[in-house]
């Protein structure tokens, strides 16, 4: 089985259901983690992780079974653009990838 595939269309999908710790429907082929559901292509979203502010929705992808978005990053941090570059790619063409969790604010527990 591939474990990585792209699509420009938000393919079916089931939102992660969980009981405590145990993911129950894991065996589902395409598993969504966010809270709020999957944004359409063209949207604008908020990016909640390492510095990334934000972008467009360009397309859909699924890894290891979780459902994750494409994104043309608006403003891209630093350090990525320099992966990226070492990589040989280029930062202005290449897109993020993203989880659900990743468009949701974290939430602090203290």
């Amino acid at each position: 089985m591939t474990t990585y595939q792209e699509f420009t269309e938000l393919p079916a999908f089931t939102r992660a259901q969980w009981d405590g710790n145990k993911l129950l429907n894991d065996a589902d082929p395409f598993k969504w983690g966010g809270n709020n559901p999957p944004p359409p292509v063209g949207a604008k979203v908020k990016l909640y992780l390492n510095d990334f502010q934000g972008g467009t929705v360009v397309g859909y992808f699924v890894e290891h079974r979780w459902l994750g978005v494409l994104v043309k990053i608006s403003k891209p941090p630093k350090w990525w653009v320099r992966q990226t570059k070492a990589r040989g790619a280029d930062p202005k063409t290449t897109n993020g990838h993203f989880f659900g969790v990743d468009l949701e604010p974290r939430k602090v527990s203290t």
